[in-house]
């Protein structure tokens, strides 16, 4: 029986085969944001100094850095307004989480896949931390 004789099968590999793009580009885009995190460490530009103290923080961090990767096109390339931009949006999610978003979609336009970033949360606020995340960290 061939694969077309046979949908469930096809369904099957086919399902398997978005799976498997799905978490090669998802690795991909981890990763990619590791390396560009430590880019601007080793630049001095990246807004944090000290690892994360406390769950607030780490999900403070992990919002940055997703926002952060998200828009690195619209960064300056000079390190000083590298850091400039770096710091006003470290300062920008501490001070108003929930403009963040909406401040970036009215300026830079963020694409689909930088849109599903997730949404920033307060620091003051007890949240859990998102697991997967610091695993993947």
């Amino acid at each position: 029986m061939g694969l077309e004789q046979d949908p469930s099968l096809l369904g099957a590999l086919m399902k398997a085969v978005d799976t498997a793009l799905f978490d090669h580009f998802d690795s991909r885009r981890i990763e990619r944001r590791r390396e560009l995190i430590a880019e601007w460490k080793t630049r001095q530009s990246y807004p944090y100094h000290n690892e994360p103290a406390t769950d607030e923080e780490r999900v403070e961090r992990a919002a940055f850095d997703v926002i952060a990767t998200a828009v690195r096109r619209h960064i300056p390339k000079f390190r000083s307004q590298e850091r400039l931009a770096l710091g006003l949006l470290k300062d920008t999610l501490q001070r108003n989480p929930s403009g963040v978003t909406a401040l970036l979609d009215q300026y830079v336009g963020l694409g689909q896949d930088e849109q599903e970033a997730p949404p920033p949360t307060r620091t003051h606020t007890t949240l859990a931390v998102d697991q997967s995340h610091d695993q993947r960290h």
